[in-house]
């Protein structure tokens, strides 16, 4: 699995808050203004449509009454005035502000005092089709409503319009009372919704956060079990076995199964732990890595141009720490440098990354040929001894066990002066 994907958890509760609920909002939002709007067209239909047929069940009659007279007797004034008085009458059992029925051409055949609601819908005539309205809701003081309708049944060749308004705000507070119902059947259940995803997301992700922790440690856990070569190798998906340089340092722990003998449990594990302890720090600082624990003793090995000079560092770092630890045993540190295989091996059960090749068993014998607190280095580390303070206590063939050919070596050891090779 991908490192970073195990050092950071997927940022659900994050993307939720950047890009669903914006878009949750906008949509609630969306919905609930379209709600209103169409609440708020549907009952001015409703009113147009209403207001139209009382047009034609009041208004119209009288208004045709009036126009017979007028057509048929010259249009008397005592007939107008009994006409606008009918409207009039009309107007206030309705509480109507203004009522007026005009021609075409602008001609009042009947109105209220108020005539404001000719010169506000007169412009809209040609908007009416048969059994079409006009409504406008005009400012005040007070907002009031005004309908327009053609009337029905009226002869002559010019075709009559009523108009009418009247205030609008108990309408409008029925019309506010039903969007804020309307907005509440719809908005709870939504909102309701929202804060339930957002608790489920906010739940999944403490889940993420708690799995992706317990990864990370179980991650940390078994970093101190393995090497670091291996760590990479699994983080990289690399599976097949390759050749490289390397420098190997193979190191034990010297006549520790006599001291096994006499001490605890307990002392030997804590000895172990504690070479292992100053070996580990020395070897990683000087950019080695840690191969495997074997016993009492560890197998390291270093890449790189300066590997030499790297892991002959870190014995002598290795080296100076024991010996100021003032451990019950010393330890003897083998150094070889080759061609070794980083391979991955072992079954589907398990699995570990590790070098294999003749060096790794060259160091072995060189380590097992070391004394307490010496360091026995192959003839690739001549050079490199020369630049360190090193006690050196031999130099010429040793002849391995199960090495065919002698192998040149040198023994050194901590000192204040220079060495010469």
């Amino acid at each position: 699995m991908d490192n970073e994907i195990l050092a950071r958890p997927y940022p659900l509760r994050r993307n939720y808050n950047l890009f669903v609920l914006p878009i949750f909002f906008l949509t609630i939002s969306g919905l609930l203004i379209a709600v209103s709007n169409a609440l708020s067209v549907s009952v001015e239909r409703a009113y147009s449509a209403q207001t139209a047929s009382l047009h034609a069940a009041l208004f119209a009659p009288i208004l045709g009454k009036a126009r017979h007279s007028e057509i048929g007797s010259g249009g008397k004034v005592s007939d107008a005035d009994q006409t606008r008085q009918a409207i009039e009458t009309e107007a206030k059992e309705l509480d109507l502000l203004c009522a007026v029925a005009f021609t075409e051409d602008g001609k009042v055949l009947a109105a209220t005092n108020d005539t404001s609601c000719m010169a506000s819908t007169i412009s809209r005539i040609p908007e009416i089709s048969d059994g079409q309205t006009v409504f406008l809701e005009e400012d005040g003081p007070p907002v009031h409503w005004t309908v327009l309708s053609r009337a029905p049944g009226m002869t002559g060749s010019m075709s009559v319009y009523i108009a009418t308004s009247e205030k609008a705000s108990a309408r409008e507070k029925l019309l506010d009372n039903d969007t804020i119902i309307w907005i509440v059947i719809l908005g709870v259940p939504l909102i309701g919704a929202l804060c339930l995803s957002t608790y489920f997301v906010s739940r999944a992700q403490n889940e993420i956060d708690t799995r992706t922790n317990a990864l990370n440690e179980a991650r940390k856990s078994l970093a101190h079990f393995v090497s670091d070569s291996t760590e990479k190798r699994v983080s990289s998906g690399r599976s097949s076995a390759e050749r490289l340089a390397a420098s190997i340092l193979v190191l034990d722990i010297r006549d520790f199964s006599s001291f096994v003998e006499q001490a605890s449990a307990e002392e030997a594990a804590a000895l172990v732990s504690e070479v292992a302890s100053h070996s580990f720090a020395a070897i990683l600082e000087h950019g080695g890595d840690i191969d495997r624990l074997v016993g009492d003793g560890l197998v390291a090995w270093f890449e790189g141009s300066e590997r030499k000079t790297n892991a002959l560092r870190a014995s002598e770092a290795i080296l100076t720490s024991v010996s100021r630890a003032n451990l019950p045993r010393g330890i003897g540190i083998g150094l070889h440098d080759g061609t070794v295989i980083e391979a991955v091996i072992g079954t589907e059960i398990r699995k570990d990354a590790t070098i294999l090749g003749s060096p790794v068993n060259v160091t072995a014998r060189l380590c097992a040929a070391a004394l307490p607190g010496e360091i026995v280095a192959s003839s690739e580390f001549f050079e490199v001894a020369a630049g360190h303070e090193f006690n050196v206590s031999a130099r010429g063939s040793l002849l391995l066990k199960g090495i065919a050919n002698p192998i040149e070596t040198i023994r050194l050891s901590l000192m204040n002066r220079r060495v010469l090779v």
